[in-house]
């Protein structure tokens, strides 16, 4: 299991921890803030457990419509490039709610 403490996400204070679990379970805590009184969590879950491409651009959506990041953080994610096996960029994934 990877677990990851980051001091701040994109310029906010105060940690955020992330967990990525297995069987595409992803974790995310938010300490409280003047935002979140109380803290948050969010769990997200990919159904078909293959999320090595869901996971990523659906946790970014999800943090970018929280304002916990910036709209231009993490572009190599959200939306991400799907490439072919020469490395050319053939299409994107990207998140119905951006």
């Amino acid at each position: 299991m990877k677990v990851r403490k980051s001091s701040g996400i994109a310029g906010r204070r105060g940690p955020h921890h992330l967990k990525v679990c297995a069987e595409g379970l992803w974790l995310c805590g938010v300490l409280p803030s003047e935002k979140y009184l109380r803290g948050l969590a969010i769990a997200l879950k990919v159904e078909d457990g293959d999320d090595r491409r869901a996971r990523p651009v659906a946790s970014v959506a999800i943090l970018k419509r929280l304002g916990l990041i910036t709209p231009e953080a993490l572009p190599d994610l959200a939306p991400m490039p799907i490439k072919n096996r020469r490395g050319y960029t053939v299409g994107r994934i990207e998140s119905g709610s951006q």
